[in-house]
Order: structure tokens, then C-alpha cells, then sequence
């Protein structure tokens, strides 16, 4: 069973990876392999955190008797479909060095957009989901 420190620890390296993607993107045509296989390890850690997340924290939460719990669950787990759908349709344009390259105007700007979006969530995540989180896990 997955636990609110092992949540927290994914985030852990999911900055990590974000961080190696956005400081090779100064140079994006010399390191687009780099960040390519950056994404594509960023897409791994994100689907096995996600799971984690919607297989223990999302149901604790969502069955505990307290009905903000309940709600903050359910608002979370929401919102975060947007992202995921928009992070597979990133993930997708964006994990080879040639889909890099070949929309290399954008690239730059998609990456670093999706990288913030990620960080923002993370971070909501840590500082809301989470405290509350550790009352039913």
C-alpha cells in the first residue's frame, strides 16, 4: 500500500526529472534526445504516481466520514483529468527527438508550459491534498 510519504517522494523525482528537462531546453536542438527520453521518463513516474494516487488516497479519502475529505478527493481527482489527458497529448508530440526537432518553433514553450502546469499541481497537491491525505492513510 502506498503511502502519503512515498507520494511525496514521487514528487521528489518528478521535480528532479522536470528539472533535467527545462536546463537541457537552453540548448533544445543539441539535447533534444535528452529531453525526449526526459519526457518519456517523466510520463512513467507521472502514470505510476497517478495510480497510486487513484488507487489508495483517492478512495481513503473519498470513504472517509468527513465530508470535506470527501469533497477535496473529488475536486482533485477532477481537475486532474484535464491535465492528464493534455500531459498524454504532450507526452505523445514531444518523446522523440524528431517530434522535437520537427516542431521545434513550439517545442520550447509546450515544454515549459507543461513542466509549470506540473509543478502547480504538485504543489497544490502538497500543500492541500496531502495534510489531509494523512488523516485516513
Amino acid at each position: 500500500m502506498a503511502n502519503i510519504d512515498q507520494m511525496i517522494k514521487a514528487h521528489e523525482n518528478i521535480r528532479s526529472t522536470i528539472l533535467e528537462i527545462t536546463r537541457n531546453l537552453e540548448n533544445i536542438e543539441e539535447n533534444a534526445a535528452i529531453i525526449a527520453r526526459s519526457i518519456s521518463q517523466l510520463a512513467g513516474a507521472i502514470k505510476i504516481h497517478l495510480g497510486n494516487e487513484d488507487r489508495f488516497l483517492y478512495p481513503a479519502m473519498k470513504n472517509s466520514i468527513d465530508p470535506m475529505l470527501q469533497k477535496k478527493a473529488n475536486d482533485f481527482q477532477n481537475e486532474m483529468g484535464n491535465l492528464s489527458t493534455d500531459f498524454m497529448v504532450f507526452k505523445d508530440n514531444y518523446n522523440t527527438k524528431s517530434r522535437i526537432l520537427n516542431n521545434r518553433m513550439n517545442a520550447k514553450k509546450d515544454i515549459e508550459n507543461m513542466c509549470d502546469r506540473i509543478i502547480k499541481r504538485m504543489d497544490r497537491e502538497d500543500n492541500e491534498l496531502y495534510p489531509l491525505g494523512k488523516r485516513v492513510m
